[in-house]
């Protein structure tokens, strides 16, 4: 798990730092594919979260669909793709803001919010290692999500809030890549 975390927040610090580069240098075209590193994530979560499973493990792929937590996990695998797809395609201007444009931002913070009320095998004690790392993970994502929303919002020649969704996404993939412990 902690595995996991750890390169899923190398992924999250490439993705961020890839959007503070695109908010302080907005002609590096190539910047604006930060959306793309989901992609990145999913293949990584598709092959790490269940090794014992198809394509790694001697679990078929049919198989695994039973199993309730591997089914969730590839849910998860294709929604963080989909997320990745829809934000480069909106990055890019292949498709204009709509409410669409509003939905990975929505998911940030409401994923964020849960993770605020979120318990490992019962409640947590407020001053656990996992909580506290909760807390930071709920907050930085918190902050992300909020500030991505305003930046698609409020359209400014400052770009404030792309800044600012860019230094709380690449404190995110800092903490979960280094700081990140299960115990």
């Amino acid at each position: 798990s902690e595995f996991n975390h750890h390169w899923a927040g190398a992924f999250v610090l490439v993705m961020g730092l890839l959007s503070l580069l695109h908010a302080f240098r907005p002609r590096l075209a190539w910047a604006r594919a930060w959306p793309l590193t989901l992609i990145g994530l999913s293949i990584f979560l598709f092959f790490r979260n269940d090794s014992d499973v198809w394509p790694l493990g001697p679990i078929s792929f049919w198989h695994s669909l039973t199993i309730a937590h591997v089914l969730q996990h590839r849910l998860y695998v294709v929604l963080v793709a989909a997320l990745g797809i829809v934000e480069w395609l909106g990055q890019t201007g292949r498709i204009r803001r709509t409410w669409w444009t509003y939905i990975f931002p929505g998911i940030c913070v409401i994923g964020s919010l849960m993770l605020f009320l979120h318990a490992h095998g019962g409640l947590e004690r407020a001053d656990s290692l996992t909580h506290i790392h909760h807390v930071v993970i709920g907050t930085l994502g918190f902050l992300a999500g909020v500030s991505r929303w305003l930046e698609l919002r409020v359209q400014g020649e400052d770009r404030l809030y792309g800044k600012l969704w860019g230094l709380s996404v690449t404190l995110l993939g800092l903490f979960l890549f280094v700081f990140f412990r299960e115990h």
